[in-house]
């Protein structure tokens, strides 16, 4: 597993930690958070794997949106059935999920736009 992002950053950037459910005991999904404190709470959980730390992100300004030259990634979780996460760049997949029972979880980094 990575464990240093092999990009360098820019200024405002800080790592991405990568989490995947530990077999039997964590949902079957990988889940990717740049907040350090929502790292510890999902590490403490003693439900994820820690892998690594895949590649860098900016957080959202105070204003809710993204830094130029990047992108929003927003997040998605099914609370139902196999637990899971999804990621997307595009608000519109998130509102189809959100119509069939997922649960958004807003705005959580800013990265490069999908090329």
């Amino acid at each position: 597993a990575t464990t240093v992002p092999g990009c360098p950053f820019a200024s405002g950037q800080t790592v991405v930690y990568r989490f995947f459910g530990i077999p039997g005991v964590g949902p079957n999904s990988h889940f990717f958070t740049r907040e350090r404190t929502e790292c510890s709470v999902v590490d403490r959980s003693a439900k994820w794997s820690f892998e690594g730390l895949p590649f860098w992100a900016t957080a959202p300004g105070a204003d809710g949106l993204c830094p130029p030259s990047t992108a929003p990634l927003y997040r998605a979780w099914r609370p139902f059935g196999d637990s899971n996460h999804r990621f997307t760049t595009e608000r519109a997949v998130i509102a189809q999920m959100v119509a069939k029972g997922w649960v958004d979880e807003g705005l959580v980094m800013c990265v490069l736009p999908p090329q």
